[in-house]
């Protein structure tokens, strides 16, 4: 009872929330930006489930759906593990986007990449937009430009 009337209120605020954006416009609160995690989008792409268990072992779990794939190493009380939804085609990641759970256990999404052009424009925007970048960061940039660059060649 108590689950139905929170989700009651969370649908209402919602709802009202919605109404009260002008068109166009999106709850920016709600939209999950570029954050580092040591692993990134780009990097799942046209993988199976068993390349990333291998290439991920001991940093990337997956849900009994195997739809999200989360960080085995982060699990606060309250904020559930963070890490991807994900889409298969023919086994391989097909469709990924980055998820936040916060402390009221609402899910922050980021976009929805389907190709691994679009996850690379995202970490590069991300981080180059990140003033006080350290040194493993920097040198991730300079890699996605690298691979980015080799994409579309």
């Amino acid at each position: 009872m108590l689950t139905s009337r929170l989700l009651g209120f969370c649908l209402s605020l919602f709802i009202l929330a919605s109404a009260l954006l002008p068109v166009g416009a999106s709850a920016h609160s709600l939209v999950a930006t570029y954050v580092t995690w040591g692993v990134d989008e780009y990097e799942l792409f046209g993988l199976t489930k068993v390349e990333i268990a291998k290439q991920f072992k001991d940093i990337l779990g997956f849900d009994e759906q195997d739809s999200r794939i989360f960080f085995v190493g982060y699990n606060r009380a309250g904020f559930g593990r963070p890490g991807f939804l994900v889409t298969f085609a023919s086994g391989k990641v097909a469709a990924i986007r980055r998820l936040f759970i916060d402390g009221g256990g609402c899910h922050i999404l980021g976009p929805t990449f389907t190709t691994k052009k679009e996850a690379l424009n995202f970490m590069i925007q991300g981080l180059s937009a990140q003033p006080n970048r350290s040194a493993k960061d920097q040198a991730r940039l300079v890699e996605a430009r690298k691979k980015l660059a080799a994409l579309t060649g």
